[in-house]
């Protein structure tokens, strides 16, 4: 097996069970890329002020498609207002601990929190910070491209499982004319509302888990349906359901044999959290599984006092590892070895572009310097 073989091993089928062609983050630009691949092509052959134009034209719509299609420039809101000093909802940015919000209304007050404005104010979003999302966090979740497109948000809410293991402390929702009915809907014993104005209403889950935690019981599944089968189907609305995230995580591919752990003193302390890398310290009498409420995604690697351990799919979107008993230096890495080669291969392109331009620079100086010496000459 080739190096290139080893390094995109089972990523190209990650990738295509999990991307779907319908997401405009993918169909967008490769319309655009084909397209502009044929202007190219006519250019070789016909070179004219149309193909030249189109070629432009091509290029703004590259430049500024996501930006005008899903960021949009109509809202600034978000980087003119700042968290800091508003006392209503300076908590999201002054916690110490990490945790999420899931921004169903897109503000409040104000502040922007949808569709990536929560990056400005430094606050992690369930939705993410891009519309780039797999097809398994959909199924699990039912969230698709953005956090204005949860159809089934209140749902999502009554299930109360699915949001507390995504690390979701506060949720953001439109104002409702009835609140104690929709409060009793989606179970006011999960929430308490902490901040309300005329267009949104600001709810804390007081059974939201932290973004790391240790399960005492491990499930096997087939399929990421299964899990959504279990989360969802075994999981009646609002009586407490059968299967709880706290306590449980269902592992695909399960391979080692003890299910059951006592984490009664199992602890865990966050040395270092970076986006690209991340640095723990355990200690357990027992041996253990840690759940990090993070995507499951290819380069992402796992290591043990320095050795790599597996890292488990976990309830159908996260990550977990097995640990053995006592203390241990626990470092997650992203890692992507075909981003190395992918970067390879850019450099070699941008410079082979940049070549044929010296070269067509120069061939078209040589024709114009005959041009001007036929002229003299006649």
């Amino acid at each position: 097996m080739s190096l290139i073989d080893k390094i995109f091993e089972d990523k190209i089928d990650f990738f295509v069970q999990n991307l779907k062609l319908t997401n405009y983050s993918i169909y967008i630009p490769i319309i655009i890329i084909c397209i502009t691949i044929i202007v190219l092509v006519i250019l070789v052959f016909k070179r004219n002020k149309l193909t030249y134009t189109l070629l432009v034209i091509l290029i703004i719509i590259d430049l500024f498609s996501m930006a005008f299609f899903y960021e949009g420039n109509s809202d600034d809101r978000h980087i003119r207002n700042s968290l800091e000093g508003l006392t209503d909802l300076e908590y999201l940015t002054q916690e110490d601990e990490l945790f999420r919000i899931l921004p169903v209304a897109p503000s409040i007050s104000g502040y922007v929190f949808a569709n990536n404005k929560n990056i400005h104010n430094k606050v992690s979003a369930v939705t993410g910070y891009v519309p780039f999302l797999l097809k398994d966090y959909n199924v699990v979740t039912g969230i698709s491209t953005s956090s204005d497109n949860i159809p089934n948000w209140t749902e999502l809410l009554k299930n109360n499982n699915v949001i507390s293991m995504l690390n979701t402390k506060y949720i953001l929702v439109p104002a409702r004319e009835n609140i104690e009915e929709f409060m009793s809907s989606i179970g006011d014993d999960y929430y308490e509302i902490i901040y309300e104005d005329s267009e949104a209403i600001m709810l804390k889950n007081n059974n939201y888990l932290p973004r790391f935690y240790f399960v005492d019981e491990v499930i096997g599944a087939d399929s990421v349906e299964e899990v959504r089968e279990i989360l969802w189907k075994e999981n009646a609305v609002n009586d407490g359901g059968k299967f709880d995230p706290e306590k449980t995580a269902i592992i695909q591919d399960l391979d080692f044999s003890g299910n059951m752990f006592d984490t009664e003193e199992a602890e865990v302390d966050i040395v270092e959290y970076k986006n690209n890398e991340v640095m723990l310290e355990t200690n357990s009498r027992n041996d253990s599984f840690l759940v990090f409420s993070d995507s499951y995604y290819p380069g992402w690697k796992a290591y043990i006092d320095g050795n790599e351990t597996r890292i488990y799919k976990t309830n159908g979107i996260l990550k977990g590892i097995y640990l053995e008993k006592g203390k241990h230096t626990v470092v997650f890495k992203f890692t992507p070895g075909y981003f190395w080669i992918l970067s390879i291969m850019s450099l070699i392109s941008f410079i082979s572009v940049i070549v044929m331009i010296i070269v067509l620079v120069k061939k078209r100086r040589k024709q114009q310097l005959i041009l001007n010496g036929n002229d003299k000459l006649s």
